[in-house]
């Protein structure tokens, strides 16, 4: 999964750093994230992990509100292979979970935790 994660830095209407977040290559041009991160920002950039390549967010596809998700428009972002998707079900309360991100600069970080 750490392939397909990049990170993203949202900006305000002067260009200036509003927020940084992660997001997943899930298809040619499409990163999945979390709604908050782009939330209330004008401009947007996603960077593939060792790769200083700034990638344009030309807008989205879809938001979904219910969810918390938006799938963003980048188009110059064509490889590396999209991280596979597959739903089995919610996890159980105990279940161990891992998030994979960019936190706070750190490159494909992982975190655990418990549902």
């Amino acid at each position: 999964a750490i392939p397909s994660t990049v990170s993203l830095v949202m900006e305000d209407e002067f260009k200036q750093t509003k927020i940084s977040g992660t997001g997943f290559i899930i298809g040619k041009g499409k990163v999945a994230t979390s709604l908050h991160v782009v939330e209330g920002s004008n401009f947007g950039y996603a960077f593939i992990a060792d790769d200083a390549t700034q990638h344009k967010i030309e807008g989205y596809y879809s938001i979904d509100f219910d969810n918390h998700i938006v799938i963003l428009s980048v188009p110059t972002i064509t490889e590396p292979t999209p991280l596979k998707l597959s739903y089995y079900g919610e996890p159980d309360i105990g279940k161990r979970v891992y998030a994979i991100g960019h936190k706070r600069g750190v490159t494909g970080g992982v975190s655990r935790g418990i549902i």
